[in-house]
């Protein structure tokens, strides 16, 4: 059902995630007695979605907690409020502020953006892996959440280009917060520390959970969304070997922030990475570096299937106003003493007019997932590949059932829709919704595509368009509703935009938003 509404702002048009409110099912006694507000700390031993131990009152909401308050944890939140007769919803953000990755405090990353040699990580707390001139690698139309324009005349931007930085990303997702009226669901500077299923009560369709805080409260909740994102530890490529003693200065993108420094001025400066990063990055370099070297693993090569993908193959014309970013080659395996640099395919780089101190490696190689506060049976995230899972979101093992759920998960997608999507499906699932179903072959999803390696087991790429719809179709959203909340021109306008930056290489964001219409 589409809704035009005249909200908080005058711009805003939404699609209602959600039909008739579901009412829940009956909890017992104790459970009525126990119930406080959601966000109320040392709540107990709260239970919902119909304890087992039965009982007759139908008025109980049931709660939901969800573990981050970024971009995956904001669409949760709206979702599930929207059907706020039915849950009462607690998002538990660390940081000070919404918006997770996008939160980009300058202040604050001035102070600690330090080009750290991996070598001399001393596991001080990291940085945003945002830096300084980061621009979406997607238009803003496209971004957007499918209830939420991303309008470049919106009341909250303050430029309109059609790529936006990431302080228009995070206005954005400020305004979300505050058109859906999210924010009074939301611990701030709460950072959770343990999740464990509860041994006082249990739902009807797996085990309540026990969440732990940094502040030391302990509350009880029916259901729990892992939305935490999946930039927390930088990924060193194991097969990167560096000499006892070599001078050069190896680091990852995590702590890079700005291209104007002694670091990189007058070196040779190779680059391990083609995503959006790792590109920005070295035609950013490039600019004060003798020498950029481009670099890829030769796997990530043969595996991609996006077509907005950074991949060398789509570099085209890339190459640094300065015209000194040589072509993409595989990625390094050891630098030696004297700066030589050996190469996956066993080519060697000798250091050439370069001292030994002057030769750069910056890994621009991603992220490891991480849960560290989560205690559940049956779920491991070893090399990015979260597992057993039933499509990217439910444990596939076990009696957890729906009560555990993670969003966000799926990588080289257009992430803001997917993320709805998600929290639809489970929003529906948990609310005992009876057009929402499970698979009817209950697939393990530990991959995509066979014979991909561990840490691809998620990337999606083109596949996402018919995984959005299916999750909908999984939702009890009929096809024709779908279709119409997940518009084919998003991924028209994506494929358009991947031929863009393979036509137009360093210049693709260049476009102003408004009239242009490059992507029909």
């Amino acid at each position: 059902m589409v809704v035009v509404a005249v909200g908080p702002s005058r711009w805003i048009a939404r699609v209602s995630m959600t039909n008739t409110p579901i009412r829940p099912g009956p909890l017992s006694a104790s459970a009525r007695k126990s119930w406080s507000p959601t966000c109320a700390s040392g709540v107990g031993d709260v239970v919902g979605l119909g304890a087992r131990d039965g009982g007759d009152d139908d008025n109980q909401r049931r709660r939901i907690a969800v573990i981050g308050g970024g971009a995956a944890g904001l669409a949760a939140a709206k979702v599930f409020l929207e059907n706020s007769a039915v849950f009462d919803v607690c998002v538990f953000e660390a940081r000070a502020n919404v918006g997770g990755v996008w939160d980009y405090n300058a202040a604050q990353n001035s102070a600690n953006k330090r080009l750290v040699d991996i070598r001399k990580d001393n596991g001080a707390p990291l940085p945003s892996p945002m830096y300084r001139s980061l621009r979406t690698n997607l238009p803003r139309e496209v971004m957007a959440y499918m209830s939420f324009p991303f309008a470049s005349d919106a009341e909250f931007v303050r430029d309109a280009r059609r790529y936006p930085t990431h302080e228009e990303v995070q206005r954005y997702l400020e305004a979300y917060a505050d058109a859906f009226h999210l924010n009074k669901h939301i611990r701030l500077d709460t950072e959770v520390v343990k999740i464990t299923r509860s041994e006082k009560r249990v739902t009807n369709l797996g085990p309540a959970w026990d969440v732990l805080t940094n502040n030391g409260t302990m509350d009880t909740f029916d259901a729990v969304v892992v939305a935490n994102g999946h930039y927390a530890l930088p990924r060193i490529p194991s097969q990167l070997t560096i000499e006892q003693g070599a001078p050069s200065l190896v680091v990852h993108s995590v702590h890079y922030d700005d291209a104007d420094h002694d670091a990189f001025r007058n070196k040779r400066v190779v680059v391990v990475g083609t995503g959006a990063s790792g590109v920005d990055i070295a035609m950013e370099v490039a600019e004060y570096a003798d020498e950029v070297i481009l670099c890829y693993r030769r796997q990530s090569m043969a595996e991609s299937t996006s077509s907005c993908s950074g991949n060398p193959i789509e570099l085209g014309p890339t190459r640094g106003t300065r015209n000194n970013i040589r072509d993409a080659r595989v990625a390094p395996t050891h630098v030696a003493k004297d700066g030589t640099l050996t190469f996956e395919d066993g080519s060697v780089l000798a250091r050439g007019d370069f001292a030994a101190e002057d030769v750069v490696v910056v890994l621009a190689t991603g992220y490891h997932v991480s849960f560290p506060f989560l205690d559940a049976d049956n779920i491991s995230w070893d090399d990015n590949n979260v597992r057993p899972l039933v499509e990217h979101i439910f444990p596939a093992q076990g009696d957890i059932g729906p009560t555990l759920s993670f969003i966000g998960l799926p990588w080289k997608v257009v992430p803001f829709p997917l993320f709805e999507c998600q929290a639809l499906w489970i929003s529906k699932l948990l609310a005992g919704d009876t057009s929402a179903t499970m698979p009817s072959d209950v697939v393990i999803k530990e991959s995509v595509n066979a014979g991909r390696p561990a840490h691809h087991s998620h990337m999606l790429g083109d596949l996402q368009w018919d995984y959005n719809l299916n999750l909908l179709s999984l939702a009890g959203i009929s096809s024709s509703s779908a279709r119409q909340m997940h518009r084919s021109w998003r991924q028209r306008m994506y494929d358009a935009s991947g031929r863009n930056k393979r036509a137009r290489g360093d210049h693709y964001r260049d476009e102003r938003g408004g009239a242009t219409i490059w992507w029909h």
